[in-house]
């Protein structure tokens, strides 16, 4: 019969008392929050994205975030739940960005496998206005300045949300709206600028 002493090495430290002293800045605190909860985040973000490494990864961004914001953050009611609140939400943004990744690559390959297929003398009707597209997109976005290539590259190719942008580059929403909305003008020019017609 096992004892219960063995189940658990480590005195268990009130949730409260943890969320406090990592809300102070305790390293040691946080990394007691770590091993506590590290595991069962990581087993239960696996149910949502079926990789042990994009688990991990959704796990050790909860806990960056965690870290960065523990100042602003209440971790003191209910920090159980928002630690599995957290995992899932990044865990469903992961497998977002996978299923638009997915899409792109597969509609990257789709027109490429079109390219491969053309003689020097033949276009395919099927696909070729696709393939023009991408390339217009492509050229434009290399054209706009830093900030608004980067906002539309995450919008446009990676399907990121505004919110989400605006959190990565530490930008209000407006400001992304705004990069998004003259990168439509960007993109409305060039093409005009060609014979790309809808």
């Amino acid at each position: 019969m096992r004892s219960d002493v063995t189940k658990r090495e480590r005195p268990s430290i009130p949730h409260g008392t943890l969320a406090e002293r990592v809300r102070a800045g305790d390293a040691e605190a946080f990394s007691e929050l770590f091993l506590t909860f590290g595991e069962p985040l990581r087993r239960f973000a696996f149910r949502y994205v079926w990789s042990s490494d994009l688990a991990d990864d959704v796990v050790q961004d909860v806990f960056s975030r965690i870290w960065h914001a523990r100042e602003r953050i209440d971790l003191r009611v209910g920090l159980r739940a928002y630690l599995f609140r957290a995992t899932r939400n990044l865990a469903l943004d992961v497998l977002d960005h996978e299923a638009v990744r997915e899409r792109w690559a597969s509609e990257s390959s789709r027109l490429a496998d079109q390219i491969d297929s053309c003689t020097d003398t033949e276009i395919p009707d099927d696909g070729s206005r696709d393939i023009a597209l991408l390339g217009i997109i492509d050229a434009t976005l290399d054209r706009m300045p830093e900030r608004r290539q980067l906002v539309c590259r995450l919008r446009w190719k990676d399907g990121v949300s505004l919110t989400e942008i605006a959190r990565r580059l530490k930008l209000s929403i407006k400001t992304i709206e705004t990069q998004i909305t003259r990168g439509r003008r960007d993109l409305r020019a060039a093409l005009s600028e060609t014979e790309y017609r809808d």
